[in-house]
């Protein structure tokens, strides 16, 4: 009984923010039209409801597209992709990624913006267990975070770049990539990173059977 009125008290909120949504884009107040999906979006994400948020987002997507706010409707498509990575769905989110870096490289002069939907790129190859591809978008990533000399997101790249290679079979070729990024975190004193960087040379070792290291 509780579940049932939990999801009929859900519904109805739902209900209640599309209706002010329509009046809302009826009356050209863009604003409150954008609010409410937005609500309704983090509504339906908190009920685990990806595929509803999914249907909003790519309704939210159109609209931006046809009123030029590009960033926007990239920051749409890169929330269905995560929403079907949450789900375990990488060919979907491989789709929605590709699509979000289409949209940069085509309407948005943002290198950065570009970095991170390279990276969010790789970590779908990754979970759909395309190591190759993978590594080919991080190494991407590291080149335009290598520009900004952005020493976390650097440490980030590396640490991918290292995953996709030892999850390839290449245990050598992750283990340099994690000992680059070690060597970063020292010298960025960040203990955090090293202790993660040091548990990662660990695996790396195990996977090649070498308990001597």
């Amino acid at each position: 009984k509780q579940i049932t009125e939990a999801n009929n008290r859900y519904l109805a909120k739902i209900n209640e923010m599309q209706m002010n949504a329509d009046v809302a884009k009826e009356n050209g107040d863009i604003e409150s039209f954008v609010k409410n999906y937005q609500d309704m979006i983090a509504l339906h994400e908190r009920n685990l409801r990806y595929d509803q948020a999914v249907k909003l987002l790519t309704e939210l997507k159109e609209f931006n597209i046809e009123r030029k706010n590009f960033l926007n409707a990239v920051n749409n498509v890169t929330k269905i992709a995560y929403f079907y990575m949450m789900e375990k769905s990488p060919v979907n989110a491989i789709t929605h990624y590709q699509e979000a870096i289409e949209l940069i490289e085509k309407n948005i002069d943002n290198k950065k913006e570009l970095a991170y939907g390279y990276h969010n790129l790789g970590q779908a190859f990754l979970m759909n267990q395309q190591y190759e591809e993978a590594a080919n978008e991080f190494f991407k990533a590291l080149e335009i975070h290598s520009e900004f000399n952005n020493p976390i997101s650097i440490i980030e790249e590396l640490n991918s770049l290292s995953q996709a290679f030892l999850y390839g079979g290449l245990p050598d070729e992750a283990l340099s990539f994690q000992i680059d990024s070690l060597n970063i975190s020292i010298a960025q004193q960040d203990n955090k990173r090293i202790i993660e960087s040091y548990l990662m040379i660990a695996k790396i070792y195990a996977t090649q059977e070498d308990s001597e290291n």
